[in-house]
């Protein structure tokens, strides 16, 4: 109670469910959101550059990725 008093709420590991600790329940969340949306537009990204490759360039990316060694 000391340290809560002294410190606000913002110290404990499971902070009441306030208007001043909301940021500290939210952040979690969307921290989440946004990798996951940075995520899918790199995979996004990589998936436009690999479509316009011709046919050629992509069966010469497959045997370079996939040759057995």
């Amino acid at each position: 109670a000391y340290i809560s008093a002294r410190y606000g709420d913002y110290v404990l590991l499971k902070p009441p469910v306030k208007a001043e600790t909301l940021p500290l329940w939210i952040a979690p969340v969307a921290f989440l959101v946004v990798g996951l949306g940075l995520g899918a537009a790199y995979l996004h990204g990589r998936r436009a550059v690999a479509e316009g490759l011709s046919e050629a360039d992509a069966a010469e990316a497959r045997a370079i990725l996939w040759r057995d060694e």
